[in-house]
């Protein structure tokens, strides 16, 4: 009901967090993740790339399935969303864009990071995304990049997409 309260809770949340074992990184995991998407909601792309960048930094200290669930999560309400861009209050210069937030998402998913199935879901996202905004420029390049890392996780010419993201 009050997303500045719930804010302070998971800066509290992960504050007190101070022991260094999985169940502590899956709270602080999922306590940014909170964070992120309320954020968001509020137009703090600052707090929001802050707070994204943190929880990215945390992927593998967490479970492949929290991960991916989070990263969806999160990915899917802003790309869903009707604001295509984030502003921090008074200042234009930090505005966000959702495809920004996608890219972000790739450069931290990079191969061999052991979540390529992810990393191929958020190209299939973006492209979406584009498809949506109908920047059929940008959804080429996205498909390209798409078949190119799947070409190189397979190491074959004819990539079957069940392979990669099936």
């Amino acid at each position: 009901d009050n997303p500045e309260r719930s804010l302070e809770l998971f800066e509290k949340v992960i504050s007190t967090a101070k022991e260094q074992t999985p169940e502590q990184f899956q709270w602080i995991f999922k306590a940014l993740e909170h964070m992120v998407i309320l954020n968001f909601s509020l137009g703090h792309s600052e707090k929001v790339l802050e707070n994204y960048t943190k929880l990215l930094s945390y992927t593998n200290k967490v479970t492949r399935n929290e991960c991916n669930d989070a990263i969806g999560n999160i990915v899917d309400h802003i790309g869903h969303s009707s604001n295509k861009k984030l502003q921090t209050i008074g200042d234009q210069s930090n505005d966000v864009s959702i495809p920004q937030i996608y890219g972000i998402t790739l450069n931290a998913l990079k191969p061999g990071s052991n979540n390529e199935r992810l990393r191929m879901s958020i190209y299939v996202k973006l492209g979406k995304f584009y498809q949506r905004e109908k920047d059929y420029q940008n959804l080429e390049k996205t498909v390209k990049k798409l078949y190119q890392a799947l070409k190189k996780d397979t190491g074959n010419d004819t990539v079957s997409i069940d392979q990669g993201i099936g």
